[in-house]
């Protein structure tokens, strides 16, 4: 998908201006927009409840370790996640 700011056609997440498709590299240009898409990546763990299970993608996985689980514990929507 193209993200709203480069233009280019990329891996994007929603979490762009109003939720419009963003790429990693555009998020973490700007303090802004980081800060911004954290908040969003926040309020979407929020709905999911108590526990969290995300599988990253074979593109982006570093290992076979398996689902991520992130729980309150884990993720203080504050700063960087823990992954057990």
């Amino acid at each position: 998908m193209k993200c709203y700011i480069c233009e280019q056609d990329k891996e994007t997440r929603p979490y762009g201006e109003g939720g419009q498709p963003i790429c990693f590299q555009c998020m973490k240009a700007s303090p802004e927009r980081e800060a911004a898409a954290k908040q969003k990546f926040g309020r979407q763990l929020d709905a999911c409840g108590p526990i969290a299970v995300l599988y990253t993608a074979p593109s982006a996985a570093l290992s076979d370790a398996g689902p991520v689980t992130l729980t309150p514990d884990t993720y203080d929507n504050k700063g960087p996640v823990t992954v057990h």
